[in-house]
């Protein structure tokens, strides 16, 4: 079994640039998260992801990631093959409190978003911690528009 002198993510991306933000995010929350210990990433784009011999690899190197970091442009509707490699890896896995967290740049938070529900049903049937950075975001907006409101009612 792995100590845990290094967190281990696996993101799996669907460009390069999203990629690249995924690397910058990552690094970026270990150090205010001030984690002093390595960390062990690993990479793979969707398209090359769609090969079964390359899905076999990546999910041998998951089973024990702390965290599986989706980064997609849109995750309204994840394609079957992603959601089959989520499962499987939900149900190898060797890391109990395994986080699987999504980042779907350029979605509307107005909208219903498919894809996050699945995600988030399929982190809740396998004892999953759920991250999904745009939840996060629409959050933050909207208490940022409710703050001047209730900071105006609370001077009065």
């Amino acid at each position: 079994m792995r100590t845990r002198s290094a967190l281990k993510a696996v993101v799996l991306y669907s460009e390069i640039e999203s990629g690249l933000r995924a690397r910058t995010l990552l690094q970026r929350a270990s150090r205010r998260a001030g984690w002093a210990g390595a960390m062990e990433n690993s990479f793979w784009r969707f398209d090359v992801m769609a090969k079964p011999a390359v899905a076999r690899e990546a999910l041998y190197g998951a089973v024990d990631a702390d965290m599986v970091l989706l980064v997609a442009k849109g995750m309204s509707d994840p394609p079957e093959w992603l959601l089959e490699w989520l499962e499987i890896w939900a149900l190898s896995r060797r890391i109990q409190d395994a986080i699987l967290a999504a980042w779907c740049e350029e979605h509307l938070p107005q909208r219903p978003n498919r894809g996050i529900a699945n995600l988030r049903k399929l982190a809740q049937r396998h004892g999953l911690v759920f991250l999904c950075a745009d939840e996060a975001r629409a959050q933050a907006a909207s208490i940022k528009e409710a703050a001047p409101e209730s900071c105006a009612g609370s001077r009065q």
